[in-house]
């Protein structure tokens, strides 16, 4: 990576892993890179955004990054390994991507000053867009970025915010027998310090027909902690929501050749006549 996460400090060069420090493609790539970058910030330079920046004595964009580069690997769409048809709800053009990838359709919808409002139009999108799917993520930033700036206050006014776009729009989906609602978040964001994320577990509520209820009356990082679902893995949760959702196969059967998460998995029928001889 050459991303060094934190503002003020110097860009990382580029270099190998030590696993990989004597191998010859791998000195290429990163020389490689190496060059695209240093070519990227000419470029960019030289660009109208960045001469009018100079003439207004701003500082000019024209760098870029990497982070968490590696090969594209195969992915099983979600409708193939989860049997869901599958929405993403977000602003960020990142979230297109990532629902492009994992075979899911997406609809962007904009970020405003009010986070809560965002989040009730969001949730209002996704309940009506309920007999069109079976899996609805909606997602929103505002914690996250209210975080990066390092004041507590920030986080706090986001988050209440977001319990007030909840309140307006998630009853609906709280009192239908069909829906099986999840909250949580995918990582902790500090409020203070250097980090940039942390590695506590994040608080995590399953609201649905058939849920196993706990004594947990408060959502937040410290009461759910002793909650009947633990601190349940990332790759844990579709799991769990199959399970609740009453598609979860079975361990060991395979009702179908396609080694699917779901069940009934997409089979052919078994005939009596073997339809091959007539």
């Amino acid at each position: 990576d050459s991303n060094p996460m934190v503002d003020g400090r110097m860009i990382s060069a580029i270099l190998p892993l030590a696993s990989h420090a004597d191998d010859s493609a791998t000195i290429r790539t990163a020389r490689v890179l190496t060059e695209y970058l240093r070519q990227a910030h000419v470029h960019l330079s030289m660009t109208e955004v960045n001469k009018t920046r100079a003439r207004q004595k701003l500082p000019a964009i024209n760098g870029l990054v990497t982070q968490r580069a590696g090969r594209l690997c195969p992915c099983t769409p979600m409708g193939e390994r989860y049997g869901l048809r599958a929405l993403s709800i977000a602003s960020g053009v990142m979230y297109k991507g990532m629902a492009k990838f994992l075979g899911m359709d997406f609809h962007r919808m904009k970020d405003t000053r009010d986070p809560g409002q965002d989040l009730t139009r969001r949730i209002e999108f996704a309940t009506n867009a309920l007999n069109d799917y079976d899996f609805i993520h909606v997602h929103t930033k505002a914690p996250d970025h209210a975080a990066h700036t390092k004041r507590p206050n920030a986080k706090v006014k986001a988050i209440e915010s977001l319990d007030r776009g909840l309140a307006e729009s998630i009853k609906p989906l709280l009192y239908d027998d069909n829906v099986l609602l999840v909250i949580t978040a995918d990582h902790s964001t500090p409020s203070g310090g250097t980090l940039i994320h942390s590695g506590e577990p994040v608080p995590l509520m399953l609201v649905g027909d058939g849920v196993r209820r706990d004594a947990v009356d408060r959502f937040d990082e410290i009461h759910v902690a002793p909650g009947a679902l633990s601190a349940m893995r990332g790759d844990e949760l579709m799991h769990m929501i199959l399970n609740y959702t009453d598609r979860a196969r079975l361990a060991g059967i395979h009702d179908c050749p396609q080694a699917g998460e779901f069940w009934p998995g997409n089979y052919k029928p078994f005939t009596l006549k073997d339809r091959e001889k007539g």
